[in-house]
């Protein structure tokens, strides 16, 4: 008598251990993440735990420089030296100065302006500028009588945008190491509408005033939204 086999011919054993089989993708996937899973959950060597350390250190470092910088700024925080309490008689006397010389179209605020970047929190040069000392204010009105005609041919209103510039606040903002401004014979000047066709009819107009009428002596220059003019002892352009 024939008895049956106990186990599955070699032919019908396949499909089935074709079906437990794993896909050639999940095999090489496995083998990479087994492969690279050391390396990750290793634990740290004392040279990366000393880099770590040193990271976090500059980190820190850089924060805390950012905190007392901002800090320090807020406490040298005084806009505009005009305001300040211990200038109030300087300001008046400037202010009568002014009007004994019949200045007409600008006031002690304007031409005291200590400029954008002493104002400008976070500026190199941001509450460094100072009010013109007395010796200084003769030597102004050349340029101011200047920007007075200036004003009147022009016909709408000026900003001044920088005036005097105390040297230590000069140096700060990068300006010219003999700067006309720190000798308090320099203005820049700007259209209230700073667009380009008002700043080149400002400009116009003083070259006209030097050179065809000569009107005064000094330097001319054209910049994107202002001009600055001084009264230097010979003709300069820029």
């Amino acid at each position: 008598m024939e008895t049956t086999p106990l186990y599955l011919p070699e032919d019908m054993r396949r499909p089935k251990e074709a079906e437990r089989q794993e896909p050639a993708g999940s095999r090489l996937s496995g083998s990479l993440f087994r492969s690279l899973a050391p390396g990750l959950f290793k634990r740290p060597t004392k040279r990366m735990l000393a880099v770590m350390l040193v990271a976090l250190m500059a980190m820190g470092g850089l924060a805390g420089y950012g905190v007392w910088r901002y800090l320090y700024q807020q406490d040298r925080q005084f806009f505009d030296p005009i305001d300040d309490p211990a200038n109030a008689a300087l300001v008046a006397e400037f202010q009568d100065f002014l009007e004994s010389n019949y200045v007409i179209y600008f006031d002690a605020r304007e031409l005291l302006t200590p400029g954008g970047s002493h104002r400008r929190v976070g500026s190199s040069g941001y509450g460094l500028n100072r009010l013109p000392p007395r010796h200084l204010w003769e030597g102004m009105l050349a340029s101011l009588f200047v920007i007075e005609e200036l004003r009147e041919r022009f016909g709408g209103e000026l900003n001044i945008v920088s005036g005097y510039r105390a040297p230590l606040y000069n140096a700060a903002i990068g300006g010219a190491r003999r700067s006309q401004h720190m000798r308090y014979t320099a203005f820049d000047v700007a259209p209230k509408s700073r667009k380009a066709e008002d700043v080149a009819k400002l400009h116009k107009i003083l070259l006209t005033m030097r050179d065809e009428e000569q009107l005064f002596v000094g330097g001319l220059g054209k910049y994107d939204t202002w001009v600055h003019i001084d009264t230097r002892e010979k003709n300069a352009n820029w």
